[in-house]
Order: structure tokens, then sequence, then C-alpha cells
């Protein structure tokens, strides 16, 4: 069985031999830990030591443990891993953790949180690891989903996708989702215009709907079609989307372009500072700092 996410990232799913029929809409978590390392070299570069000393934080689960130990197979040599701290995803006092990344005199930390990500940063507040000498890295899911302003976030910074600021399905699908009916469509209908979250969805719609177009030019359709042809025509498929160039690797990963966001609490969004696209870093904006 062929199968298509709009929604997978993390990266042992990029395992042709383990998963050989997979395809996905969204780029692998190596691409945003890629474009961290990147950002890391980049700054100590400019600003000297202290940048490639890096302490991790994770709560417990399979997405953030499988981030956190992708990310030290890639470190080394230039980034050294001082401390990496877990903590249950119901446990309430996470002091000695927090304790233990302040006695590595760590001040580059990337947190994986899968909880309140404001009372998680309040805390770590009250251990003083929060101000102009920390810098504070988090998963994109911290940065895509809404919030109160919250000034402790200040300049924290994550690795996103990145989406252009205009696309050629973007006006159309803008106006449907503003005038649609909120009864059957909710979150819809209400005059503001999508979030960055529907994009892989309609992307990987556009991208079946092409599939489809392929497969009835080749009268494929009406019959058994195998997931080895399924494969073969998805991962073939290339458009301009809302998130992008939309293209695919031979093992069905998504290529694309990063972003590097950082936290502005007076706009209350995250903002891009970078975009990662090649290998190559392109600066789009000076991070503001606290």
């Amino acid at each position: 069985m062929a199968v298509f996410s709009t929604f997978a990232p993390t990266s042992r799913l990029s395992d042709e031999i383990l998963y050989p029929t997979f395809s996905r809409i969204s780029t692998p978590t190596s691409e945003q830990l890629k474009t961290i390392r990147a950002i890391l070299l980049h700054y100590e570069s400019l600003a000297g030591h202290g940048w490639t000393n890096v302490a991790i934080i994770s709560s417990i689960n399979e997405y953030n443990l499988n981030y956190a130990n992708s990310f030290i197979e890639i470190a080394a040599p230039e980034i050294s891993i001082r401390s990496y701290q877990q903590f249950l995803l119901e446990q309430e006092d996470i002091s000695i953790e927090l304790n233990e990344i302040k006695r590595s005199d760590t001040h580059v930390i990337l947190a994986l949180v899968s909880v309140d990500y404001s009372l998680f940063i309040a805390k770590a507040d009250e251990h003083g690891l929060v101000g102009e000498n920390y810098v504070w890295f988090t998963t994109a899911t911290i940065a895509v989903t809404p919030r109160a302003a919250d000034p402790l976030m200040r300049g924290t910074l994550s690795a996103v996708n990145y989406f252009p600021s205009t696309s050629h399905y973007q006006e159309c699908f803008f106006e449907a989702w503003r005038t649609a009916d909120p009864e059957r469509y909710p979150y819809a209908g209400v005059g503001l215009n999508p979030t960055t979250l529907t994009y892989f969805p309609f992307d990987a719609v556009v991208t079946i709907a092409k599939a489809f177009d392929m497969l009835d030019k080749l009268e494929l359709l009406g019959q058994r079609i195998s997931p080895e042809v399924w494969n073969a025509v998805i991962r073939s498929v290339s458009f301009e989307g809302l998130t992008g160039d939309v293209s695919y690797l031979p093992n069905g990963d998504r290529i694309g372009a990063q972003s590097l966001r950082y936290y502005d609490v007076e706009a209350n969004l995250f903002l891009t500072a970078m975009i990662r696209e090649q290998g190559e870093l392109i600066h789009v904006q000076d991070v503001v700092w606290f």
C-alpha cells in the first residue's frame, strides 16, 4: 500500500528500506536540524566562542526524542552537546533538569517540549536561564501554534519550513477560505486568511490530483494500481504550491527550503530572519534579541 502524508516530519520515515512506500508533503525534521546546525556555525563565525556549545532539554515522546537524537548525530565535530536532559510529559517539577543545564554553563539551549511553552519558559526563567545571555531554539510546532504574547519568549528561534509570501494558488485558496460555510468547514468562513497550518494539506490534495491526472493519461484508473506505480507517480509530481516549489526525492521525502524564525513579542509571531535553500543561508532581517 502506498502512503502519502500531509504532516509526518520524523526523520526515521526517510528510511526507504523500512518505509519503501511512504511519501510526504512536509520536509523531514532532518532538514530543520541541518538548518539549526548551519545557523549555529554561522553565528559562531560572527560572534565567536559559545554558539557551538549546546544543551538539550526534551519532554519524552517519540517525536522529541527522535529530534534530539538526530541532532546529536549530526552535531559533531563542530558542535558539542554539553547537557541532555529529559522529563516526562506529566512531570510538573523540572528543577533537576533545569539545574543541570545551568551547571553545564551552556548558553544555547534546544527545547523540545510538548507542553505549554509559556509555562515551560517561565520555569526556565525562575532558574536564571532566560535573558540576553541565553539563546533558545524550539520546534516548528511551537513556532506555528497561536498563543498569547509572551515577553519571556522574545528572540526564541525555530527552524520552520519556508513558505513564500505569494504563490500560484494563494489568491484562489484564500478567497475560498474566507467565504466558506463555517458550519461545513470549521475555522474557515469568518473573513480571515487561513494559517500556514493549512498549506500542507492543500498542497497534498494538489499532489494527489496531479497524480490521478497522470494515471488517467496512462489509462490506469479503474484497475488495481501497485504501490510501486503510486510511488513513482506521486514522487514525479512537481508544481508551485502554497508551501513553495513542490517536488520529491526518490525516497518520498519532500524537497523544500527552510527558514530560521525568531519570536517577536510586539507582533506575537515568529518572523523570518534567514532562509536556507540548497544548503545556502540567505539573510532576510536581523534577529531582535532581548
